[in-house]
């Protein structure tokens, strides 16, 4: 197992994943990507897990994707695009209750985790954006993932604007089921919604999370699909370039309006 993810399993086979790239405040790169969707992808098929409780280290969530890692030619955006959608996949599709333990930054890349997840838990220090749109790309995948889980004026507000929220909000507009006050009570949070989980059979629930899948019909991230193509496309776009070059070179982007 790479050092950016880091896993632990309790007596009653809960599984605890770690992203760890503090430093970053656990920003998603490939080495990352690369480990949620392989890690994801076996548990789900390991008969013993009960849960999974999916976090961050250093007191963040994730901050989105490394804008070093979002930088490169054709070629490389169009296999970068289709890296990040199948780690947001195996989160999806994963057979058993993923819970997303949320505090600090979650933005971009980091709400589509949290979308992903079956259950959002926060601490009251929390702060969500669709943040995409500040640096010149529309958040088509994230876009989709959370089509069944906010309303579409709400969507709509985020998407549009990149505005930053805070746990409150997040839970009134139902991006997260509750929040704790602090670390501590965070944890015990997540323990009281694990042991409610562990009294409904794992076979009742990964059944019922693909007929939710299938009747919905969301988290349809491959190659070709409207959503993946849409985000491959924009990273293309001389907005997403000029963006990540700004963010990169600590100036701003080219659309900002200039104050002085």
């Amino acid at each position: 197992m790479p050092e950016c993810l880091a896993l632990s399993r309790n007596a009653q086979h809960v599984v605890h994943v770690r992203l760890n790239r503090p430093a970053r405040r656990n920003a998603l790169d490939a080495e990352l990507m690369d480990a949620i969707a392989e890690t994801f992808n076996d548990l789900s098929a390991d008969p013993d897990v009960r849960a999974i409780v999916l976090g961050g280290s250093g007191g963040h969530f994730c901050s989105g994707a490394d804008l070093q890692w979002m930088a490169g030619n054709a070629s490389q955006i169009e296999r970068e695009t289709t890296r990040l959608a199948t780690a947001m996949e195996a989160v999806l599709s994963c057979s058993k209750l993923v819970i997303a333990k949320v505090e600090g930054s979650v933005f971009a890349g980091g709400l589509s985790l949290v979308a992903a997840a079956d259950v959002a838990l926060s601490s009251n220090d929390a702060r969500f954006a669709l943040s995409e749109v500040r640096i010149g790309l529309a958040p088509a995948l994230t876009t989709r993932l959370l089509f069944d889980k906010i309303s579409p004026g709400d969507l709509r507000w985020l998407g549009a604007t990149g505005a930053i929220i805070d746990a409150q909000r997040a839970l009134a507009i139902g991006l997260v089921h509750a929040i704790a006050d602090s670390a501590s009570d965070l944890d015990l949070l997540v323990e009281d919604y694990v042991s409610g989980a562990l009294k409904s059979s794992p076979q009742a629930i990964a059944d019922f999370k693909q007929l939710m899948r299938e009747l919905l019909g969301t988290g349809n991230l491959a190659p070709g699909t409207i959503a993946h193509t849409a985000f491959m496309e924009g990273r293309l776009r001389p907005a997403a370039l000029s963006g990540i070059s700004a963010i990169q070179s600590r100036t701003a982007p080219p659309w900002v309006p200039d104050t002085n």
